[in-house]
């Protein structure tokens, strides 16, 4: 990022090659709408372009840019509703696809697809400051610190929110689990 406040447009382009999917797939699991998620998702780099001038290096580029996208999202959210009532995504093939294509037999897809499937809708029912976290910290690899300075909250409140993320997933799992026998 420094690079590119100095001029060097190719070391913006580095920086959005490397987070370009994540960011986006940021934004599609906590939203579920795959024309807003694109819109917050251009939002962020835009805002990445016209802070480039005013960044200073205090965190990681990383964690400054998911602040961006967090905040974005918490501003979408404060606008039209919250995230915990949006619908699933119309066409979960599109995220599915990302995630099995080494699979060989047809019983192992089968087993794998639904146990996706049962994680993704464990996922979808969490508090929207729990999936947050959980996503920010399985997906994207960050640490509690860095997700409590995007969210802005206490590292305490980060950790018990990816600790109650994942007891909710264990427990949606099993439910489910149960449920099907």
């Amino acid at each position: 990022m420094l690079d590119y406040q100095t001029g060097d447009i190719n070391a913006f382009e580095t920086l959005y090659r490397k987070h370009k999917g994540p960011l986006y797939r940021y934004f599609v699991r906590q939203i579920h709408d795959l024309q807003l998620a694109e819109d917050l998702y251009q939002d962020t780099w835009s805002k990445v372009m016209n802070a480039a001038a005013q960044y200073q290096v205090k965190a990681k580029f990383t964690t400054w840019l998911y602040k961006i996208a967090h905040n974005l999202l918490i501003d979408h959210v404060r606008v039209v509703k919250p995230l915990d009532n949006i619908s699933p995504l119309a066409d979960e093939q599109q995220m599915d696809n990302l995630e099995a294509d080494n699979l060989n037999a047809p019983e192992s897809q089968l087993q794998q697809q639904q146990q996706l499937n049962m994680m993704k809708a464990c996922i979808a029912h969490l508090p929207a400051v729990q999936k947050e976290a959980f996503l920010l910290n399985i997906e994207m690899g960050m640490t509690a610190a860095m997700i409590s300075d995007i969210a802005d909250v206490t590292l305490e409140a980060t950790k018990s929110r990816i600790r109650y993320a994942y007891q909710s997933i264990k427990q949606c799992i099993a439910n489910k689990l149960q449920e099907t026998r």
